[in-house]
């Protein structure tokens, strides 16, 4: 059976798995891993809220959709991102 791995180790070995083709030497740090498994949950969260069934007619949508999937992980926590926008309307002449 093999041995558990910790979550350090863990993304210590796909940090050097994920390197950037062509060369350079440049693996994938963990930082940028992390940010990309933040904004994957993030997604996730706003699409079980259902933000990606409709098309975001108005800034407000596309703002909310934005901050829930900024939010990430805090979104199961209780963080329900909700964001007005207030363009000004052009005066009629």
């Amino acid at each position: 059976m093999a041995p558990v791995v910790g979550l350090g180790r863990l993304l210590s070995k796909l940090g050097t798995v994920c390197a950037f083709p062509g060369g350079g030497g440049g693996a994938l740090s963990r930082k940028t891993l992390i940010l990309f498994v933040w904004l994957i949950v993030g997604a996730a969260a706003a699409g079980q809220r259902g933000y990606f069934s409709n098309v975001p007619a108005t800034c407000s949508a596309g703002a909310t959709i934005a901050a829930t999937m900024v939010t990430g992980p805090l979104n199961y926590l209780g963080v329900n991102p909700q964001i007005t926008c207030n363009w000004p309307v052009p005066s009629s002449s």
